[in-house]
């Protein structure tokens, strides 16, 4: 069992969300893994679980990839502190644009 606090964990959870919009992610109390649900079209029964939220990030691009294809939205570099969601530029090619094209 892990030594970290029940309250630490759910801090973490909101970490996690707030960095990825795109999803809910809560802390499970009995179960103590980490979990996901999408916030855009996945089909029914969709829900990402870990104990490791490295590992639940990973699941959720994953799923991000399949389901909404080539990335329109990414956050700024170092991430908004409001969690808000930027639009960037991408080539036919899928590819992030120069700067001014």
């Amino acid at each position: 069992m892990s030594s970290v606090p029940e309250d630490q964990r759910r801090q973490t959870a909101a970490l996690v969300e707030r960095d990825n919009p795109l999803w809910l992610v809560i802390w499970g109390v009995y179960s103590h893994v980490f979990w996901a649900y999408a916030r855009f079209d996945v089909p029914a029964g969709t829900i990402l679980h870990a104990r490791d939220t490295n590992l639940l990030v990973g699941q959720m691009r994953q799923v991000e990839r399949r389901y909404i294809g080539s990335p329109r939205w990414w956050h700024h570099e170092g991430k908004p502190s409001s969690g808000e969601i930027v639009p960037m530029e991408l080539s036919p090619e899928g590819e992030e644009a120069p700067e001014g094209s």
